[in-house]
């Protein structure tokens, strides 16, 4: 029997309708999309999703709901195609009509799996700053309550305040000595979510809140500008499947794309060297830790001393300064930089220009101690370990 998940954007504005402290908050929940017009079931559940949203959105009393009606007429009015709905002209034409949120959402079938993912975009500065995910049967009741909590509608909470820059599950990074500020998730991406992304689970260890892991470098990259496309930003990387990379002197990867990253692009990205050890380390916040966040590893590491050969789920020991999970232990992670062994200490600095391989950083459940401090760093070529994972960033403008 085949599972079913969601996925739920919402658009949102930090201005108040029509300019007054007084008024609520304008919301729309357009119709969601599915990726199989064949199969009756998905137009069903995405229309029943779509109401159950907009119906406890209601109840709450806390928004301004614009009705199905005047959402078509404003859509209509402004020539504005679902599928381009997160461009920037779109955006904006939202923003004379005084809508502070919109909520939309798919409906997707990958193999077994019908899969539901929540994200928050501000329409005021084009950003999704909230995403979550559930299977449909299992998940969805706790998936929308944790929505509702988001927009401050959940058993008549107040209406918190929401940090519109920033993304669900993301930590500002104030700048220091070796990079600029930026966003870094706080765990490893997990199987479900590279799954509801990229259709596929490539890990040895199953279980959803496991981090992915048997993905290469070259996936990775391709996992972060999907997702990119998936919540309306701008991919940070060109990929070029048809040219071999004439930085890669590694003759016997079987996979060498050229890879060009965009660095003006707002999309996700993979961390470079310097950012990772810089949120690591707890940046401004650091106690200078030899492990990311503790001086004893059992504390906040899966290692080779406590992990009994497998992957653990994400967020199961103890955070850093910053509140960031696992970056000691459980799984290596991917960073944009060709490694170099003597890595100069500038800031901002990306890596060589040509290498043979990438960096990994953090250890693992396989490693010793050792291999899981924060100032250690190791490197990997573009293949598949059971081992290697990744998490997301993004470039704070």
């Amino acid at each position: 029997m085949k599972r079913i998940c969601f996925l739920i954007v919402l658009m949102g504005a930090c201005v108040l309708a029509n300019g007054s402290d007084n008024k609520l908050l304008k919301i729309a929940v357009v119709e969601f999309s599915i990726n199989n017009a064949e199969i009756y079931r998905l137009r069903h559940d995405a229309v029943s999703m779509r109401n159950l949203v907009q119906s406890n959105i209601v109840k709450s009393g806390r928004y301004d709901v614009i009705t199905r009606k005047e959402i078509y007429k404003l859509l209509k009015n402004e020539k504005i195609v679902m599928s381009e709905i997160y461009s920037s002209e779109n955006i904006k034409k939202l923003r004379l009509h005084n809508v502070s949120y919109i909520v939309t959402g798919s409906v997707n079938v990958a193999g077994n799996d019908y899969i539901v993912c929540i994200s928050l975009l501000d329409v005021a500065i084009g950003t999704i700053i909230y995403s979550d995910a559930a299977e449909m049967y299992h998940g969805t009741k706790t998936l929308v309550n944790r929505f509702l909590k988001i927009l401050g509608t959940q058993n008549g909470n107040e209406v918190t305040t929401i940090d519109r820059e920033r993304p669900s599950d993301f930590v500002f990074v104030e700048g220091g000595e070796t990079c600029s500020s930026f966003y870094i998730c706080d765990h490893e991406v997990t199987q479900a979510e590279y799954k509801a992304v990229i259709g596929i689970n490539p890990s040895d260890f199953s279980g959803d809140n496991r981090p992915v892991e048997c993905v290469s470098w070259p996936e990775a990259i391709e996992y972060c500008n999907a997702l990119s496309r998936k919540e309306g930003l701008t991919p940070c990387y060109t990929i070029d499947k048809s040219r071999k990379d004439p930085n890669n002197t590694n003759y016997w990867e079987d996979i060498q794309w050229t890879v060009t990253w965009n660095k003006s692009a707002n999309g996700y990205r993979l961390p470079t060297e310097n950012e990772w050890e810089w949120a690591a380390k707890g940046g401004k916040q650091s106690k200078g830790y030899t492990y990311s966040g503790s001086n004893s590893i059992g504390d906040v590491a899966w290692y080779y001393g406590n992990s009994g050969s497998v992957t653990h789920e994400i967020k199961t020991k103890q955070e850093n300064e910053l509140g960031i999970y696992d970056m000691s232990g459980n799984v290596h992670e991917w960073c944009w930089d060709w490694y170099a062994y003597n890595r100069p200490n500038s800031k901002d600095y990306t890596g060589p220009s040509s290498g043979n391989c990438r960096v990994i950083r953090g250890g693992s459940w396989c490693y010793f101690a050792g291999s899981c401090s924060v100032s250690n760093r190791a490197h990997d070529s573009n293949y598949r370990d059971c081992d290697v994972g990744f998490r997301v960033v993004r470039s704070a403008k």
